[in-house]
């Protein structure tokens, strides 16, 4: 057999190529990669926005709430100081002598000291005696509010009125009304008289955030103060839905439109004192905005973090196109045994084929010198020849493997695909079937299983105080969980006297439920279970018992307090080894001990012991 061992052509090497515009480049498959493994994280995203929104709804709640009650807080306040300076004003000796002169003084001394409007004394059929409003022995008409006096003085004790037409400035006014007894008869009262826009001060003091509204309204709904306009609300009614709320609870939530017709998220909180109510509301245009700037600044940062991997999936895409692009003409170059340089590359498994090109292109170029120098040994030629075939084979397979390496996670994606699509089709048979069983069995065993952790995990992350607890009440708590359990097994439970401990409420339920929940279970078959909890004394501490008379436990030398320890099948009886474990990591935690004793008349005894309060320790 005889070779032409002239180089051929470049022209003979030429290859008719599939049109570049059929098939998606290293690139657009990247940057589609990029897009798959974002839309999880988009989801995600729009999950955060909703959770965000509603926590700040709570929260924003919660902040009225606190205003509300803090402002309610602010005008007991006030009120209770002038109960407190009038009560003192009508105990003033001038009263007692009768020398209104000497008490008008007095009493100017007080208004000044205590910033009311006016101080006014009436008698019993509410004819005013002294007006601080007039000079001392000017007519003067009766009370405004001739009602307030004669519950005063019929009650014996101070009382705030509602908001009504002063007698003598004809304005909106409520007074604080105390009586004066005088041999042991209340025989006049003092009022002070505060203006609406004292009251006002309180609400503006409190520096509420901007667009807030607040407002004090009187036992009937009567607007006393406002912070916005006023001058035109005071001593109308609030809106039927705020009033009639506040009518019903002492504090709330209420949403509603303002009576400027601004609808507004608002809380209420009644005072104790003045028995008024104070409001705050916040308009939702107000806190729509601020929701919407928050969720605006989430969605351009992952609309940013979206483009900006884009783009390094578009340059990545890049390297690689140009890396393999460079390699062409190497591969052109060792078609026509020229002498090849492939230039470095970024990519190890490109590198590779690069040094795989130029080692071939080596080889080549030493089997042809030597086939020139053994022309006519036709067999060392034929070996030779072998040889650069067993070279090109092995490149090509390099190459099958590279390209079979990199369409893999495609094809992977591409079967599961098919596979979803088949069943949505109905076209699984009762084998696929049967795996498709296997998998939503092992993923529900997986949730459990990732559910127990969580459980047991919180139980020394959850970090809540121990203090004196009813185990009584916390083992009724435990019944009440397992209702269902006990009536559909008809288990009878017999609680002896348990004692109060030091433990924490919920985590001791926990104990019991998990305890008792266990012996339920793990019944015989041929007889109703029988629970028995006692409790006793034990070297300070108190030593709990829950007897049954299941299946027991036989002895082995497994610990099944440790973590997802199970002496049984999920088959026979279902679980997943966490509750025994949760059980000692909550009592250990709490200076206790847990251990199990086999029941003399059959099943199980689980013993743990728990502190005492420090009076019955001692």
């Amino acid at each position: 057999m005889k070779f032409d061992n002239r180089p051929p052509e470049r022209e003979r090497l030429a290859v008719t190529p599939v049109s570049a515009g059929r098939l998606p480049s290293i690139r657009s498959k990247l940057v589609l990669l990029v897009m798959v493994c974002l839309l999880p994280s988009t989801l995600a995203v729009g999950l955060l926005i909703y959770d965000f929104y509603h926590r700040q709804r709570a929260l924003l709640e919660q902040n009225m709430v606190q205003t509300a009650h803090a402002l309610s807080l602010a005008v007991d306040r006030e009120i209770a100081s002038t109960v407190a300076t009038l009560q003192t004003l009508a105990t003033s000796p001038h009263l007692a002598n009768t020398d209104l002169a000497g008490f008008y003084e007095q009493a100017q001394v007080v208004q000044r000291q205590q910033n009311g409007d006016n101080i006014v004394l009436s008698d019993a059929s509410a004819q005013q005696v002294v007006n601080l409003k007039r000079p001392l022995g000017t007519p003067l008409p009766r009370h405004g509010a001739p009602e307030q006096i004669e519950k005063v003085l019929a009650a014996g004790r101070p009382a705030v009125s509602d908001l009504f037409m002063g007698g003598v400035i004809h304005r909106p006014l409520i007074s604080v009304d105390v009586p004066v007894w005088k041999n042991g008869k209340a025989v006049y009262d003092i009022s002070m008289a505060i203006l609406p826009e004292h009251l006002g001060h309180i609400l503006t003091e409190q520096q509420l955030p901007p667009g807030w509204i607040a407002a004090i309204f009187d036992s009937r709904g009567i607007i006393i103060a406002r912070t916005h306009q006023p001058e035109k609300f005071v001593g109308q009614s609030g809106t039927p839905i705020l009033v009639e709320r506040m009518r019903q609870s002492k504090d709330g939530l209420s949403e509603n439109n303002t009576l400027e017709g601004i609808p507004v998220y608002g809380a209420f909180s009644r005072s104790e004192v003045a028995q008024w109510s104070v409001a705050v509301g916040v308009p939702k245009q107000v806190l729509l905005a601020e929701l919407r700037d928050s969720i605006l600044l989430v969605c351009i940062s992952t609309l940013a973090l979206t483009i900006v991997g884009l783009g390094l999936a578009w340059m990545i895409g890049g390297q690689i196109r140009r890396s393999v692009r460079s390699l062409i003409e190497p591969a052109l170059a060792l078609g026509s045994g020229a002498d090849i340089s492939a230039p470095r590359q970024d990519i190890r498994e490109v590198e590779e084929l690069a040094r795989a090109l130029a080692t071939a292109s080596a080889l080549l170029q030493r089997r042809t010198a030597e086939r020139d120098q053994a022309r006519r040994n036709e067999a060392e030629t034929q070996r030779l020849l072998q040889e650069l075939i067993d070279a090109n084979g092995e490149l090509q397979r390099f190459a099958h493997i590279a390209s079979h390496d990199l369409q893999e996670p495609l094809r992977t994606v591409t079967s599961f695909t098919q596979l979803l699509a088949r069943r949505l089709a109905g076209r699984l048979d009762s084998e696929a079937d049967e795996y498709m069983e296997f998998i939503v069995g092992a993923a529900k065993r997986m949730h459990e299983l990732i559910n127990g952790l969580l459980t047991f995990a919180n139980v020394s992350g959850q970090g809540q105080v121990m203090g004196p607890v009813s185990a009584a009440q916390a083992c009724r708590a435990a019944l009440d969980n397992l209702h269902d359990s006990i009536v559909g097994s008809g288990a009878e439970i017999t609680v002896g006297d348990l004692p109060v401990v030091v433990a924490t409420e919920v985590q001791l339920m926990q104990v019991f439920q998990n305890l008792i929940g266990n012996a339920i279970k793990f019944r015989r078959p041929d007889r109703p279970p029988r629970i028995a909890v006692t409790a006793e004394p034990h070297q300070g501490l108190w030593l709990f018992s829950v007897a049954d008379n299941g299946i027991g436990v036989e002895k082995s030398e497994q610990d099944i307090f440790q973590i997802f320890r199970r002496l049984h099948t999920s088959d026979a009886y279902p679980g997943t080894g966490v509750g025994l474990a949760v059980c000692k990591r909550i009592i250990q935690g709490g200076g206790g001990e847990i251990w199990l004793e086999p029941n003399p008349t059959g099943g199980s005894i689980f013993r743990f012991t728990v502190p005492a309060p420090s009076d019955e320790a001692s």
